[in-house]
């Protein structure tokens, strides 16, 4: 008597879901690393972008120096009402403006540059401390979403892979 034997064939559906997680952050317009002489005028605009809700403040920082009211050391700062973008003028700047500035806004990952403020014509020859330097803890941990998103994909597929693998076909006599 002959036997029926069922082949069952899974033919996977393979679907693959990516969600984009956008993340507000604080952006300053311009480059990165600034150089200036004594007495030039120092404008930063800082914009909060990818932000699904206004934000309830926004801080400048010189260093580790809150400055939002050093109008004493020159600093005038304008922002909107919305704290979504904001503008920090020096009108006449010293070498004690130069540092790390950063926007913080209360809802977003901030944004830096840095503010070189001397005296001479060769502003590249100071430009090699920030070309081939250590990634900042800021730029670090601005990119973690990418990288938990990118191991969890590499995770989800590996899993498929071997579940593949390992059912393709069923029989039953």
């Amino acid at each position: 008597m002959p036997t029926l034997v069922l082949v069952y064939v899974l033919i996977p559906f393979v679907s693959f879901h990516f969600i984009a997680f956008t993340e507000a952050r604080a952006e300053i317009i311009g480059p990165t690393v600034r150089y200036l002489t004594p007495d030039s005028t120092l404008r930063l605009i800082c914009r909060v972008i990818q932000s699904t809700e206004t934000s309830e403040f926004l801080f400048w920082y010189q260093d580790d120096r809150m400055i939002n009211y050093d109008t004493d050391r020159g600093v005038n700062i304008s922002t909107e009402s919305d704290y979504n973008y904001s503008e920090l003028t020096i009108m006449r700047a010293t070498k004690q403006h130069s540092g790390n500035y950063s926007c913080v806004p209360s809802n977003s990952q901030p944004a830096s540059v840095m503010v070189h403020i001397f005296k001479g014509d060769n502003p590249a020859a100071m430009h090699h401390d920030h070309v081939n330097g250590s990634p900042s803890i800021l730029q670090i941990t601005q990119k973690w979403p990418i990288w938990a998103s990118t191991i969890l994909a590499v995770l989800f597929i590996a899993r498929r892979h071997h579940w593949l693998q390992m059912d393709v076909f069923h029989t039953a006599s």
